[in-house]
């Protein structure tokens, strides 16, 4: 599977010096707008044991985690994390524990994870187009799942 990869782009590149020879001079052409990358937000309710629960998402082609949780101390904390830049097509690993091997809901308060797919150009990440990809928070000890984004 090729994996893409971007570089700026700059047409008619001036790469004269100035009168110090020190600095190079300003590109004169435009740079070309790099292909449009997906983001997602993942949203977790924690239960009354916030410590027990973590979680991280994983590249499946390189298995590089691109986001691993923080460790919570406040029951029934909301957290939200974007993670952006992610390539259209690809899949990623979705991993969740829980320590106490009880799930985030419902024995211990009402804990959820939801994830949403949040489509991204170049500067701007569209909420109104989210698409729900998982919502749960009943599960024993972990949960897996692995995302497939569509292509862009």
């Amino acid at each position: 599977m090729k994996v893409p990869f971007v570089v700026p782009f700059y047409q008619n590149v001036d790469v004269s010096r100035t009168r110090d020879d020190t600095l190079p001079a300003t590109p004169s052409a435009s740079r070309i707008t790099a292909p449009t990358t997906m983001a997602v937000r993942v949203e977790l309710r924690y239960d009354d044991y916030p410590e027990e629960t973590n979680w991280k998402l994983t590249d499946t082609v390189t298995s590089i985690i691109l986001f691993e949780s923080d460790s919570y101390t406040v029951p029934k904390a909301l957290v939200s994390t974007e993670i952006p830049d992610l390539v259209p097509g690809r899949s990623y690993s979705f991993d969740v524990r829980d320590a106490a091997h009880d799930g985030i809901c419902c024995t211990y308060g009402r804990g959820s994870v939801k994830i949403l797919l949040l489509r991204q150009g170049p500067e701007i990440v569209d909420e109104e187009a989210s698409l729900l990809l998982i919502h749960t928070g009943n599960f024993g000890t972990e949960l897996h799942a692995t995302i497939t984004l569509p292509h862009a």
